[in-house]
C-alpha cells in the first residue's frame, strides 16, 4: 500500500519548499525531480487529475508534501501524519498574518489530506464531510473533483514569514507535549480563517477570541483582565515606554493598561456582546483609529506567537555580520528591526 500527502488547494502554480523535515512542490512542475518510480508517479498523477477548476481543467496549484524523505511514497506513520497537518497548519498562519488586500490566501488552501493507493488501481477512495462523514468509492477515469470557487490564491506572489515558519517548524520537531495547546491555537485560528459561505464577520471574531482563550489559558472568570495582562507580560510592555492609561473597562471599573492592555479589552468586549446577544452595528467593529478588531487581532496573534517562540527558544534571529559584530558584539540588528516592525501594530490600536 503506497500513500501522499497533499494540499490541492496551495497558493502557488511553483512551490519548491523545504525546510526541516517537511517538503513542499509543486506536482505539475517538479513531479519528475522528487518521484522516482514512475508506476508510482503515474498512479499519483491519475489521482491528481480528479482535482480541476471550474473548467475541468487539472489543478495547476497542487502541492506534494513529503515528510522524513519519504519519496517512495509508503505509509507514513500516524504521528507522521500528525506532524504533515502542524506544519501545514503553520504554514496557513504564517501566510495569512501577511495578507494585503487582494493578495491574500484563506486558510481554506493549506488543507492537507492524505491519500492512500494500490499501483493501476482503477477507483479511489475519499471521505468527504465534517460532521458527517461519507466515505465515497469512486471510478478513477470519470470522477472530478470540482475546486470550490471561494477558494482563490493571491493574485500577485504568494509569500509568508519565513522566520515565523522556522520556529514552528522547530518546535514541530522537538515533539515537547508541552507546546501542543499552541496548535490547538492554530486550529481555531484557521477556522476564524475560512472563506466558506456563511461566515459572517462575528462568527471570526468569536472563532480568533478562543484562539487566544488557549493561547493564554484564559480563565472562567475575568478573562478580560486576565488577557490584558497576560498579553502585556508577554509582549514585555514594561520595556516599550508606553503609556500607563487609567480609565473605566466596559463594566465601568477602574483600570489601568497601556495600549495594548486596552485593545485586549475592547476585543474581548465585542467578543462578548456577541456571544451573549448584543445589538452589535457597523461601527461596533472597529476602534477609535479605524482598524476593525479581526484584522488587528490577526496581526497581534502573530506578535505574541513570535515572543512566545522567541522565548522557548525555537525562533532564532540570524546573526549579524561579522563585521558589524565587530563593532557592536551586543546587538542584533535584525532582531531589533523585526521588533520594530511588530511594534507597527500599534499605529493600529
Amino acid at each position: 500500500m503506497y500513500q501522499f500527502s497533499f494540499l490541492p488547494y496551495f497558493p502557488s502554480d511553483d512551490l519548491d519548499l523545504k525546510i526541516n523535515r517537511l517538503h513542499l512542490f509543486n506536482f505539475r512542475n517538479h513531479k519528475d525531480d522528487y518521484i522516482p518510480d514512475d508506476a508510482v508517479k503515474q498512479q499519483m498523477e491519475r489521482i491528481c487529475s480528479l482535482y480541476v477548476d471550474s473548467n475541468l481543467d487539472q489543478l495547476k496549484e497542487f502541492t506534494i508534501a513529503v515528510i522524513d524523505g519519504n519519496y517512495a511514497f509508503v505509509r507514513i506513520t500516524k504521528d507522521q501524519g500528525i506532524d504533515s497537518e502542524k506544519f501545514a497548519s503553520a504554514l496557513s498562519f504564517c501566510s495569512i498574518i501577511l495578507n494585503e488586500d487582494n493578495n491574500a490566501s484563506s486558510s481554506d488552501n493549506y488543507v492537507i489530506f492524505h491519500q492512500p493507493f494500490q499501483l493501476n488501481e482503477k477507483s479511489i477512495a475519499y471521505a468527504t464531510g465534517s460532521y458527517l462523514r461519507i466515505d465515497n468509492w469512486q471510478p478513477l477515469d470519470t470522477t472530478k473533483l470540482i475546486k470550490p470557487s471561494y477558494i482563490q490564491r493571491p493574485i500577485l506572489r504568494y509569500h509568508f514569514d519565513e522566520l515565523l515558519f522556522q520556529a514552528f517548524a522547530n518546535m514541530i520537531d522537538a515533539h515537547n507535549d508541552d507546546d501542543d495547546y499552541l496548535f490547538r491555537v492554530l486550529e481555531w485560528f484557521n477556522y476564524s480563517y475560512m472563506n466558506v459561505e456563511g461566515f459572517s464577520y462575528y462568527n471570526r471574531v468569536v472563532l480568533l477570541a478562543t484562539a487566544y482563550e488557549i493561547f493564554f489559558d484564559l480563565p472562567s472568570f475575568g478573562q478580560a483582565d486576565a488577557f490584558a495582562t497576560g498579553l502585556e507580560t508577554l509582549l514585555e510592555v514594561d520595556h516599550m515606554g508606553l503609556p500607563v492609561i487609567q480609565k473605566l473597562n466596559a463594566r465601568g471599573k477602574q483600570k489601568e493598561n497601556t495600549i495594548y492592555g486596552w485593545w485586549t479589552r475592547e476585543f474581548y468586549d465585542l467578543r462578548s456582546k456577541i456571544v451573549h446577544g448584543s445589538k452589535l452595528k457597523n461601527e461596533d467593529t472597529i476602534n477609535h483609529r479605524g482598524s476593525d478588531y479581526f484584522s488587528t487581532g490577526i496581526k497581534m496573534l502573530g506578535f505574541c506567537f513570535n515572543k512566545l517562540l522567541e522565548n522557548k527558544g525555537y525562533l532564532v534571529h540570524p546573526a549579524p555580520a561579522p563585521e558589524v559584530a565587530a563593532v557592536f558584539p551586543n546587538f542584533n540588528y535584525a532582531k531589533h528591526r523585526r521588533q520594530n516592525d511588530l511594534r507597527k501594530i500599534e499605529e493600529l490600536i
